[in-house]
């Protein structure tokens, strides 16, 4: 039976029908009540009918802007997680700066579909036994969280020294994690405005190619905090560990990083995020996000330097082929530090996309780098679905009268891949194709 799954793959996939739009109209207004069915039979095919492909992405695009009203909600959610956090943990622990949100959310890159949020709580430590201190920091938080309101859906999770604790509220997933506060240890980046070259590159085959350079003057607490964590990192002896240890305490400066591009590349990013959420691939979770994101920043970044009115159809394409080419890739950002600040076991590498906001780690190692091996097959399926797409806008009159039909339980994939193969191909043969072509890597989704 045809799927909400199958039928959102084909809409983002496929990009055949003005109905995709009424599918986004359904996320943005989020009425449980209403069947899927009822939100795409859209009265007025007029308000949907377009030129042709990218003005119709574009308005999609536009639609995936997180909703304001859910916005606040998660945003009130945080904020009663915040106060009882002071609240309680004010005695146990008593050097608690801040509690900051950071994440999608924060980024302002979420989906309307989110429901989860990423809190930090930065603590003031001195340097001497950081790590000794940090550990019983968290021990001290997961005590507490196992006998407070949290406790019955809390769960922890380590990953490469540091510890994410990990609970339910209202509805809202939550991942709790420590950061060391930075800002108070010394004044001069407070004080002095700092000034550097920010600079991305993608280099491809050893030949480095310059994708963006202007200079920037930083004067924020963010900046500052960051700056001083990567310091204190590359003055150890045991870089690697802290790097680990204290990777939490720079996620605020990816908030400001993302916060400080254009709207243009933050609807390229909530693409990105859409595309990779109806990508099934087994066992790709942790730094999923940060990595489409990270593609995504450097697709829209170099669009935009390559055509002075950049649509959402080139950057998502642009997006899609660094997918497919991740096995070569090398990109990073100089705008927390210089290029000389990233060790060289990782500048020999074959492929790696530098943390923006920490030189020491590379986001896709490991099993990230395997995880978008598999990627590259929807990726190139997506492409080639693009590469029809404004052939199969001509026909979106036709398109819709099939689709308004009413799509329900009685409608199996199979049934709906014929009525679109019988309208946009002419023989028999050709019809057959397209069939198999829609079922594969619609329904199939690359597998």
């Amino acid at each position: 039976m045809l799927k909400d799954w199958d039928l959102l793959c084909l809409r983002i996939c496929l990009l055949v029908s003005p109905v995709l739009l009424s599918e986004a109209a359904c996320m943005e207004t989020d009425h449980n009540n209403v069947t899927p069915a009822e939100c795409y039979n859209v009265n007025d095919a007029r308000r949907y009918h377009y030129d042709d492909v990218s003005e119709l992405l574009d308005k999609f695009t536009s639609l995936l802007e997180t909703n304001s009203d859910q916005a606040k909600r998660l945003l009130h959610v945080f904020e009663e997680i915040r106060r009882v956090i002071l609240f309680n943990l004010s005695k146990s622990i008593e050097n608690i700066n801040r509690v900051s949100l950071v994440g999608s959310t924060a980024k302002g890159v979420s989906l309307p579909t989110t429901k989860d949020l990423d809190v930090i709580i930065f603590v003031e430590l001195d340097h001497d036994q950081l790590i000794r201190r940090f550990a019983i920091l968290n021990k001290i938080l997961r005590d507490w969280l196992q006998t407070s309101a949290f406790r019955h859906s809390y769960i922890t999770k380590q990953y490469d020294g540091f510890v994410i604790h990990a609970f339910k509220f209202r509805n809202v997933d939550v991942d709790l994690q420590l950061g060391v506060d930075m800002s108070e240890k010394t004044e001069e980046y407070d004080n002095d405005q700092i000034h550097h070259d920010e600079t991305s590159y993608l280099m491809e085959n050893s030949d480095v190619m310059m994708t963006e350079t202007y200079n920037v003057f930083r004067t924020s607490k963010v900046t500052g905090q960051v700056k001083r964590t990567l310091r204190f990192i590359n003055g150890s002896r045991q870089y690697v560990l802290y790097s680990r240890v204290l990777s939490s305490s720079t996620l605020e400066g990816l908030v400001e990083f993302t916060g400080s591009r254009s709207d243009y590349c933050r609807a390229i990013i909530r693409l990105a995020k859409l595309w990779s959420s109806v990508c099934h691939v087994d066992g790709f979770k942790r730094g999923r996000s940060i990595i489409i994101e990270l593609f995504a920043i450097h697709a829209a970044e170099q669009t935009e330097i390559m055509n002075e009115y950049p649509d959402i159809v080139s950057g998502f394409k642009y997006f899609l082929r660094l997918i497919t080419m991740s096995d070569a890739v090398k990109l990073f950002w100089t705008e927390y530090y210089s290029i000389d600040d990233i060790p060289r076991e990782l500048l020999k590498k074959t492929n790696f996309v530098i943390n923006p906001c920490s030189p020491f780690e590379d986001v896709i190692k490991g099993s990230g780098s395997k995880n978008l091996r598999k990627l590259h097959q929807h990726a190139q399926m997506t492409l080639r679905a693009l590469e029809y797409a404004d052939y199969q806008c001509t026909l979106k009159s036709k398109l819709f009268s099939i689709f308004n039909v009413g799509i329900d339980e009685q409608h199996t994939s199979a049934e709906l891949c014929n009525n679109v193969a019988n309208v946009t191909m002419p023989t028999m043969s050709r019809r057959r194709k397209a069939v198999g072509f829609i079922q594969q890597f619609v329904f199939c989704h690359g597998t």
